[in-house]
C-alpha cells in the first residue's frame, strides 16, 4: 500500500510541476482579420424628381500622376434590371484612396448614391439606372484629404464598349 501511496505523490508532484512550469499553455496564434468592402447605398425614397431639370454632365478633375486611379463604369443593358457598376481598379493611387462615391442621377432627374470607404481592387458599386439616359459622377477622396472629380458623364441605355 505504501508504493502505491508513493507512487501516486511521484506522480501528483510531476504533474504539480509540469503546471507550475506553464508546460500546459496553450499556444494562441494571433488571426489576421480580413477586410471585405461594402457599398454603402442612401436609401432611394429621399430622392424627389426635380422640376425642368436637364442632365448635363460637368467637369472632371486631373489627379496627380502619383495618385492616379483607374475607374470602370458599366451599365447592364438588360431593360428589366438596368444597373449601373462603378468598379474600383487600382493605379498608382491604389493605397491613397480614403472613399469612392459615386452619384447617379437618373433621366426622370431622381439622384441615388452609395460609397466605399478604403477601396480594394475590385470593389463596386452597384446603383439602380433607368432604360434611359443616366448621369453618373464618381468622386475620390485621397488620404490627404483632397476630393476628385473622376467620372462626370452621360450613360446611355446601350452603352457602346469603352
Amino acid at each position: 500500500m505504501k508504493r502505491f501511496y508513493a507512487g501516486f505523490v511521484l506522480l501528483f508532484l510531476v504533474l504539480v510541476a509540469i503546471f507550475v512550469s506553464g508546460c500546459t499553455q496553450q499556444t494562441v496564434i494571433p488571426t489576421t482579420p480580413t477586410y471585405t468592402p461594402t457599398a454603402i447605398q442612401t436609401p432611394m425614397p429621399t430622392a424627389t424628381p426635380t422640376p425642368g431639370c436637364i442632365l448635363t454632365p460637368g467637369p472632371v478633375q486631373m489627379v496627380p500622376s502619383y495618385e492616379s486611379v483607374d475607374i470602370q463604369v458599366m451599365k447592364n443593358s438588360i431593360s428589366t434590371d438596368p444597373y449601373i457598376i462603378t468598379t474600383f481598379a487600382g493605379g498608382k493611387g491604389l493605397g491613397m484612396v480614403v472613399q469612392m462615391e459615386t452619384t447617379v442621377t437618373r433621366s426622370n432627374c431622381t439622384a441615388v448614391s452609395g460609397r466605399v470607404n478604403n477601396p480594394q481592387m475590385g470593389s463596386n458599386i452597384t446603383l439602380m439606372g433607368t432604360t434611359s439616359t443616366d448621369l453618373v459622377v464618381v468622386n475620390v477622396t485621397m488620404t490627404d484629404g483632397m476630393t476628385y472629380t473622376v467620372v462626370n458623364r452621360l450613360l446611355p441605355f446601350l452603352n457602346p464598349p469603352q
